[in-house]
């Protein structure tokens, strides 16, 4: 099964959802593990819980390390763009703002 564009075996999938169910995230736990129930080839994850899934993954688990480098990279990414300043902008008649 693909998770965020990492193959991932069943047992692996469910793995992640025991994880989270085990750190609090019932309703993200019950969603995994409902894709592993219904044999999906792909599940699709919002980025809001790319931070919650990063944060059950222990180096334990080499299958679910490299979904947690994925998802890693993504959380850095979209932090560097929220916190890049602006940059100067230019208005009317070409004066910097």
């Amino acid at each position: 099964m693909k998770v965020a564009a990492i193959e991932l075996s069943a047992g692996g999938v469910a793995e992640l959802a025991l994880r989270l169910h085990r750190a609090g995230h019932i309703a993200l736990s019950w969603y995994v593990g409902r894709a592993v129930d219904h044999v999906r080839d792909e599940l699709d994850l919002h980025k809001r819980d790319y931070r919650d899934i990063v944060a059950v993954i222990d180096p334990a688990s080499p299958e679910l390390m490299r979904l947690r480098e994925a998802l890693e990279q993504e959380v850095l990414a979209e932090e560097e763009a929220r916190t890049a300043p602006l940059g100067r902008r230019s208005g009317r008649g070409g004066a910097d703002l």
